[in-house]
């Protein structure tokens, strides 16, 4: 947001110790809860520690077979309190983003934070169901198009808790930062017109188009929605030992395993700062980007754009719209 402080990239890599509390997290026995991706890495942690607050979470993601072995683990895990069922979802194919909205309206009646967490990363050249890019078509599009079907449950759960609003929290990343000089380009989506950054190649270029569009996202949302009780915010996890990257070519792999993981935090520290964009009491702002440890920062000067933010909303809800079920 504009008037956001700037935080170097070596603060966001090497933050400071958190001031607020995990522990202060409420009793979220009456809430309901969804986290994309949450069989893994910082969305498994962050399932946990919504599992300690007692919340009833709904784990979404592609792999039954991973969120059940992930499930087996997060019932084991002291002091969890809170239920946790798997429901598929698959953001690379909109039929099953739509099954998902639909099967999940009649499950529940509201949902009170979404974690859009999940995500794809460093992947070989591939494709959705529907034949995108997959950086673009999971990380952007997909998130986006679930976030438009499930905004009924989300209003309701405004409704639900006036006095704590509805929390979308978008997982974008530092890399937002790879983002077109002149930000989303509707005539060039994948930004092949622009030469990635020296130093970059290709797929981390798409990699971070797509959390950059996570950003706009966030700020179209909150400006088209914000005033249903519903706070939409995005952030850096930080640089976060996962297997996001697990399938990334051999200099990419090479680079994650044996250089950047030195210097990584873990996923569980990695989940902080989107618990804090979900929980964190008072003073949240709509659109906000936030950085490790839960510290508002700027986004590069395009995600400020609303031409932009609106540009690319246009763009993922006519791309859909292609794809009739």
């Amino acid at each position: 947001m504009t008037g956001a402080p700037q935080i170097s990239s070596l603060s966001q890599h090497w933050p400071p110790k958190p001031k607020w509390p995990l522990s202060d997290i409420p009793d979220l026995s009456d809430r309901v809860i969804v986290v994309t991706g949450g069989n893994s890495g910082i969305g498994y942690e962050t399932v946990a520690e919504l599992m300690r607050h007692k919340a009833k979470v709904y784990l979404a993601t592609r792999s039954k077979s991973r969120a059940d072995a992930a499930i087996e683990q997060l019932r084991k895990l002291p002091d969890i309190n809170g239920s946790v069922e798997f429901v598929e979802l698959d953001l690379g194919d909109f039929r099953s983003i739509e099954a998902f909205a639909k099967n999940f309206a009649a499950r529940e009646k509201r949902i009170d934070v979404l974690f859009n967490n999940a995500g794809v990363a460093c992947t070989k050249p591939t494709t959705t169901a529907q034949g995108y890019e997959a950086h673009m078509g999971i990380n952007a599009i997909g998130t986006h198009y679930l976030t438009t079907l499930l905004l009924p449950l989300l209003k309701a759960g405004g409704v639900a808790h006036p006095d704590f609003p509805t929390r979308v929290v978008f997982t974008s990343s530092y890399m937002h930062i790879l983002a077109p000089p002149k930000g989303f380009d509707a005539e060039d989506p994948l930004a092949e017109k622009v030469s990635p950054p020296f130093g970059f190649n290709r797929m981390l270029q798409l990699y971070g188009l797509s959390k950059f569009c996570n950003i706009l996202s966030a700020r179209y949302f909150q400006r088209s929605y914000g005033s249903d009780n519903i706070i939409f915010t995005s952030v850096h996890p930080g640089a976060v030992r996962t297997n996001l990257a697990n399938d990334a070519n051999a200099v990419v792999s090479f680079i994650k395993d044996y250089v950047v993981s030195y210097v990584m935090i873990s996923a569980k520290q990695g989940a902080y700062t989107q618990l804090y964009a979900g929980f964190s009491p008072g003073g949240l702002i709509g659109g906000a980007y936030f950085v490790p440890y839960g510290r508002e920062a700027a986004t590069v000067e395009q995600g400020n754009d609303i031409k932009a933010q609106d540009a690319f909303a246009k763009w993922a809800d006519e791309e859909v719209a292609k794809h009739p079920a």
